[in-house]
């Protein structure tokens, strides 16, 4: 298998003057990616169709305005934000595998649906990642003003700025079962066994342990802060 990359791209740029006294300008960006990745998953290249795929939105603003209010004062405004999603989750997200599988008494979310996570003592693990699905937004939005008032040889700039960041994640934690064969059942002595007995405990459906989370583990987190300057160049010359 290999990769699959699509992206699309789109940027638009505004300059306009107002009137004599007046101007703004606008840029904006914007970016579409879906990317899969047969190795994504658990094993790497040992186990074919456990591939992964993410998906990247990303959007870019840029904008001011600019206004003489006098032949020595000019103010300048200013506003910009820049923002991410993304979204990584198996091929096999939306089908319940433990129910295809048979694998009883696991209630699955049809929103994390998916492969379940299966661990041979001795072989490389396989199915979807734990953490899948995985979400997470995040950004920041910027806004200043700032006045410059030019007068026998002083430049003077008074100016404030906001600035807002977020983070939003959605963690998961084995939401379709963890399942971990140590060949336990298949040891006369009942010792965990790594390689042919822990197959031999997978082949016969003997578990040592089912790990299983339903509920998502949100990440939020939220910044504000401000600032305010006033700066003086003076010519002495």
């Amino acid at each position: 298998a290999v990769n699959n990359n699509r992206s699309r791209v789109m940027s638009i740029r505004v300059d306009q003057r107002l009137n004599d006294h007046t101007s703004f300008f606008v840029r904006y960006a914007w970016t579409h990616g879906d990317n899969f990745n047969p190795s994504l998953g658990q094993a790497r290249d040992f186990y074919p169709n456990f591939g992964g795929t993410t998906q990247s939105r990303n959007r870019l603003l840029s904008s001011g305005l600019t206004r003489v209010l006098s032949p020595g004062l000019i103010n300048e405004f200013r506003f910009g934000l820049n923002q991410t999603r993304q979204f990584i989750y198996g091929q096999y997200l939306g089908r319940d595998m433990n129910r295809e599988l048979g694998i009883t008494n696991v209630a699955v979310d049809p929103q994390v649906a998916g492969f379940p996570l299966v661990r041979i003592d001795g072989f490389p693990n396989f199915g979807d990642r734990d953490a899948w699905p995985n979400r997470f937004r995040a950004g920041n939005y910027q806004l200043s003003d700032t006045l410059t008032w030019t007068k026998r040889g002083h430049s003077i700039k008074f100016g404030g700025e906001l600035f807002w960041t977020y983070y939003n994640e959605n963690n998961y934690n084995s939401p379709r079962g963890n399942f971990r064969f140590r060949g336990r059942a298949s040891n006369t002595s009942n010792a965990v066994s790594s390689g042919s007995l822990s197959f031999a405990d997978f082949l016969l459906g003997y578990l040592n342990n089912v790990e299983l989370g339903d509920v998502p583990k949100p990440s939020n987190f939220r910044n504000r802060q401000g600032s305010l300057y006033v700066q003086d160049d003076w010519n002495v010359t």
